[in-house]
């Protein structure tokens, strides 16, 4: 559900952007990916985390970040030529979200 309603947010970003769900890149299937248009353009991974069953919003974001470095999901935007690229991982908590980037997404 927050995946969907994330998605339709971001459709305005068409066509300079193309808007990815599930789609593989490097070793797993991010989240979502908006990948540009046009080489040179920046790039963004996001892993979407529901934190649940007492999960903390920060254990969320930390698995969310290590699960994109660990797949590699920037691969599709790197072969894409985008630069640069910005990898989050996004948890939600019923109304609190809380974001956090991933440090060098960029590098193989």
């Amino acid at each position: 559900m927050i995946q969907g309603f994330v998605l339709g947010l971001l459709a305005a970003l068409e066509p300079e952007y193309q808007v990815r769900s599930n789609r593989e890149s490097g070793r797993g299937r991010p989240d979502v990916i908006i990948r540009p248009a046009q080489p040179g353009r920046p790039g963004v991974v996001l892993e979407l985390k529901v934190a649940r069953g007492g999960k903390a919003l920060e254990q969320a974001l930390e698995e969310g970040i290590e699960q994109i470095r660990r797949n590699d999901y920037a691969a599709e935007l790197r072969a894409a030529g985008a630069a640069p690229i910005h990898a989050l991982a996004v948890a939600f908590d019923g109304k609190v979200v809380r974001a956090a980037r991933a440090p060098d997404a960029g590098a193989p």
